[in-house]
């Protein structure tokens, strides 16, 4: 009889502990990405400017410091820090007009908006991982 109440604590405490446990869902999304990435800038002042270009560049995604925090590194001079959901939505990006969602494990879409005053500037930028 002992045995069993052994055997029975044994498990309990097996099941309760891995019953805890969380998948790291930002492992999935790891690794070296190609990014395709358009970027706008416009200015209204009485000159009137806009840019447009397309970078392709391989980055890399990374874990932050946060247990769902995430570094995208999309250009060479950019990098980008955010958390991900449970639905691979983005979270916590740099102003209200920005959003990003990972499509599934391999494709990523992020739209990021700074600027007001009659100017501003836009990344549009697509993933897809190596």
């Amino acid at each position: 009889m002992k045995r069993y109440i052994f055997y029975f604590v044994v498990m309990a405490t097996l099941g309760l502990f891995f019953s805890n446990c969380k998948k790291d869902l930002r492992c999935d999304y790891l690794g070296e990405w190609d990014f395709r990435v358009e970027r706008y800038k416009d200015n209204a002042d009485f000159i009137g400017q806009h840019e447009h270009d397309t970078i392709f560049y391989t980055g890399k995604i990374m874990k932050g410091n946060d247990d769902i925090e995430l570094i995208i590194k999309y250009t060479k001079d950019n990098q980008l820090l955010t958390t991900v959901l449970d639905d691979g939505t983005l979270d916590d990006l740099p102003t209200h007009y920005c959003t990003g969602m990972f499509k599934n494990e391999s494709n990523i879409e992020i739209y990021l908006k700074w600027g007001g005053l009659g100017g501003g500037t836009v990344h549009v930028i697509d993933g897809v991982k190596k």
